[in-house]
């Protein structure tokens, strides 16, 4: 054995995979078996620190993987083929990139000197799911794997989480390079996520929510994976518009576009101001908002 072999750090790529999956915190990947990803199911299965789930379709995969993330907050984790493998991950990608869902799908690739000369169970698989995730990467070099894993994690659950994928030909998985564990220098400064509400856009639904007479507001899933401080915000925002009651006092500390529509409608109902280019609220009684069926038709009182 070589020397470098003594070295905790020098290892595989398919070594890297489960090393920074263990590293992120991941307990169980949910993944379906295939030639240009069993170098990552060898090592997979000479650990016990995170437990493989084997599906029967590869969507099937990427679906077990979004419930996991949705029930429990941590990002779901998938390993699929090359090829079809790859393909039939596209519908649970797209879904998690509507609804939010962090998703850190591992690709297997053919070897990378096969790749454009249409090879057995080859497909442009960063090509195929630029449109269905937050961003992807195709690893070329061993010594990038580390960084590339460490990235993903974070480029998923952070900002507005997403689906990403990272594609990893099989020459790489075999070969040998050095892993470092997660830093702050593996994120690309480009990678800027938007976190606070665009104040433009609220200060319309503040004119809008001032004037409405039967204001309703359809929220989405960002209410909450914001947590349960956007949650009870909303909730106080939403009882005091349609009751006509005073708005909160201003919380401590709180986060998101809930909280900044708050602070505006605080200001602009509060203080009995109207936001430029709104109308003056309309005062209407109770009774007036309730919808009363007549017959088969439903009309308003």
């Amino acid at each position: 054995m070589s020397e470098k072999s003594h070295d905790p750090n020098q290892m595989t790529g398919a070594a890297m995979i489960v090393r920074a999956l263990a590293d992120h915190g991941v307990k169980h990947l949910f993944g379906y078996p295939g030639g240009a990803v069993l170098p990552i199911y060898d090592e997979i299965f000479q650990q016990s620190e995170v437990r493989h789930i084997l599906v029967r379709h590869e969507q099937g995969a990427g679906h077990a993987a979004e419930g996991y993330a949705r029930s429990t907050g941590k990002p779901g984790v998938v390993l699929v083929t090359s090829g079809p493998g790859a393909t039939n991950m596209v519908t649970p990608l797209t879904d998690a990139l509507m609804d939010s869902i962090p998703l850190v799908c591992i690709t297997g690739q053919v070897p990378t000197h096969l790749i454009g000369n249409d090879a057995f169970q080859e497909c442009d698989t960063v090509g195929i799911t630029r449109p269905c995730t937050k961003h992807n990467w195709l690893v070329r070099d061993v010594n990038d794997l580390a960084k590339v894993l460490h990235e993903a994690f974070y480029v998923a659950s952070t900002g507005r989480p997403g689906p990403v994928v990272v594609d990893v030909p099989k020459d790489v998985q075999f070969a040998v390079g050095t892993y470092h564990p997660p830093r702050k220098s593996d994120v690309h400064l480009s990678y800027t996520p938007r976190v606070k509400g665009d104040a433009a856009q609220i200060r319309k639904a503040v004119a809008l929510l001032a004037s409405a007479k039967r204001p309703m507001i359809y929220t989405g899933g960002g209410v909450i994976n914001s947590g349960l401080e956007a949650s009870k915000l909303l909730r106080e925002l939403v009882e005091a518009k349609l009751a006509n009651k005073p708005l909160p006092k201003e919380p401590a500390k709180a986060r998101g576009k809930v909280v900044d529509l708050m602070s505006a409608l605080r200001q602009s109902l509060a203080a009995k101001e109207v936001p430029k280019g709104g109308k003056a609220p309309v005062k209407s009684s109770p009774a007036k908002r309730k919808l009363k069926v007549v017959g088969k038709s439903r009309k308003t009182a």
